[in-house]
C-alpha cells in the first residue's frame, strides 16, 4: 500500500461487512418440519456511483441459530439469486423461524466492482468484495433491501506531515478511507496506521474507489502531549484517468 523503498512498517486492517472466518462451517439448510413460515428477502442492488440499476449481481442470503456465537458454528445457505436488468431480486424459502432468526443478504460485487475502498498492495484473503446488510427479527424490512455495488476507479493519495514527528507513540499515524454519495453510504471503509519516520513522513498511498462521488481520506496523528489530532480530505474521482489528491497532516 505504501511505497516500499520506505521500508515502513506497516499494519494493514480492511474492513469487510462480510467476514470470512474459518472455523465457521457452511451448510444446507435443512428443510422445514415445524414453525414453518415463508420468509421473502427482495430487494434492489443499485451502481452506487451513478444511481443506476445492478444487473446480474450475485445475492446470497445465509442463517444461522440467533443464539449461536457468530463466529463459530454453522451457517446455513438459504439460498442465492442474480438481480434481474433493473437490479431486483427475490428470494423466498420455507424457514422454521422458532429456530433460524438471524438473517444475513449478501451481495457480491462483479468484477471490476467494490463495495468499499481498498488499498491496492493491501494482502488479504478476499478475492471478492461483499456487501451486506443483516436481519435479526422478520418483517417488512426483509423486502425493502438496498444494497450497492460502485464501479472502480484509481487514486494516488500523496501524503505530507506538516508538523514534526512525535517524539513518543509506536504508530504515529492513520488512515480511514470512505465513499459516500447518490443516497448511498459504504458502511465499510479501508484503514491503515503505520510508523512514521524521518525518511517517511512523505509517502503514497494507492486506493481502489468509485468515481462520481465523494472519497473522504480521514487522518488522525499522535502528538508529544498525548492528544490526537485529526483532519479529512475528500475528492470526487474521474472514471479512467489517474486521479491524484495531495493531502497535508
Amino acid at each position: 500500500m505504501y511505497n516500499s523503498r520506505n521500508h515502513t512498517k506497516i499494519l494493514f486492517t480492511l474492513f469487510l461487512t462480510l467476514i470470512v472466518i474459518s472455523c465457521v462451517k457452511e451448510k444446507g439448510l435443512p428443510p422445514c418440519k415445524s414453525d414453518c413460515a415463508n420468509i421473502v428477502f427482495a430487494g434492489t442492488v443499485v451502481n452506487g456511483a451513478y444511481n443506476i440499476s445492478a444487473a446480474n449481481t450475485k445475492i446470497k442470503v445465509t442463517t444461522s441459530i440467533l443464539s449461536a456465537n457468530p463466529y463459530s458454528g454453522t451457517i446455513y445457505d438459504v439460498g442465492t439469486v442474480y438481480t434481474d436488468d433493473n437490479g431486483k431480486f427475490t428470494l423466498s424459502r420455507m424457514i422454521d423461524t422458532s429456530v433460524y432468526r438471524s438473517f444475513s443478504v449478501i451481495a457480491t460485487a462483479p468484477p471490476d466492482y467494490i463495495t468499499s475502498p481498498a488499498f491496492l498492495n493491501q494482502v488479504n484473503e478476499f478475492t471478492t468484495y461483499n456487501e451486506a446488510v443483516f436481519f435479526y427479527m422478520i418483517d417488512s424490512s426483509t423486502q425493502l433491501i438496498r444494497l450497492g455495488v460502485f464501479p472502480i476507479t484509481k487514486l494516488t493519495v500523496n501524503l505530507h506531515r506538516g508538523t514534526p514527528l512525535p517524539v513518543t507513540g509506536e504508530y504515529a499515524v492513520s488512515f480511514e478511507i470512505t465513499f459516500q454519495g447518490n443516497g448511498l453510504f459504504s458502511y465499510n471503509s479501508a484503514f491503515c496506521e503505520y510508523e512514521e519516520t524521518t525518511s517517511n513522513t512523505d509517502t503514497t498511498v494507492y486506493l481502489d474507489t468509485s468515481p462520481n462521488l465523494y472519497t473522504f481520506i480521514q487522518w488522525y496523528k499522535n502528538t508529544d502531549s498525548g492528544t490526537v489530532v485529526y483532519g479529512t480530505d475528500s475528492i470526487i474521482c474521474l472514471p479512467n484517468v489517474a486521479n491524484k489528491i495531495d493531502v497535508t497532516y
